[in-house]
């Protein structure tokens, strides 16, 4: 039987110290590996910019430029189209290069589309156009009121958010959040009687 050691209480006091020091500091890094891997898994969740893939789990070739990911910070795109075609192409709108639809955790608005125009040279930055990416703009024909328009209004498809009064228009929301859905907004609701011009909603 091995014979007891006793400790003085400088001793003690000093192992105790050392244990605290070995605990804090396993602590600590067991802290930060699992800050690194809850990172890494948010920068891989589908979605996300550096994903390489949509929220919908499809394959995205090219991020939102850097202008769009420092201006919406954790945003996540839910479409990304690299090959347009005439569905998602705004009407009366030259085709652009590629589109991203973006949830954004910021700004006023919660959807937003990115358009990037066809470069006009190699060596050219492409331009960016912003729109509103779950509404529109659209002006009624003379006699026409906000009621008159709502009734023609299919309620599982469009909701009448009010009038805007500097533009002297409505603002309709449409439920199709994807890039053929503003394209087939503006072409449906140009159609309806009581509706004279639909316009996207750009976001300055």
């Amino acid at each position: 039987m091995l014979p007891r050691v006793a400790l003085n209480k400088k001793e003690r006091n000093l192992t105790i110290a050392v244990g605290l020091t070995i605990g804090v500091a396993i602590s600590w890094g067991l802290l930060s590996r699992w800050q690194q891997d809850r990172d890494e898994l948010a920068k891989n969740l589908p979605g996300n910019y550096d994903s390489n893939r949509t929220a919908h789990g499809q394959p995205m070739s090219v991020p939102p430029p850097m202008e769009i990911q420092e201006r919406y910070p954790g945003g996540r795109v839910l479409y990304h189209v690299a090959e347009v075609n005439s569905s998602v192409i705004l009407p009366a709108h030259d085709a652009p290069k590629q589109i991203w639809i973006l949830t954004a955790k910021n700004g006023k608005y919660k959807f937003v589309r990115v358009e990037q125009a066809v470069p006009v040279d190699a060596n050219a930055t492409p331009l960016l156009s912003l729109y509103r990416g779950a509404e529109v703009f659209a002006w009624t024909r003379p006699g026409v009121s906000e009621d008159d328009l709502r009734d023609t209004l299919p309620e599982e498809r469009y909701n009448l958010l009010g009038k805007n009064d500097r533009r002297g228009c409505y603002l309709i929301q449409f439920r199709e959040v994807s890039p053929a859905g503003l394209p087939a907004a503006m072409r449906e609701l140009a159609e309806n009687s009581a509706v004279s011009k639909v316009e996207p909603c750009p976001i300055d």
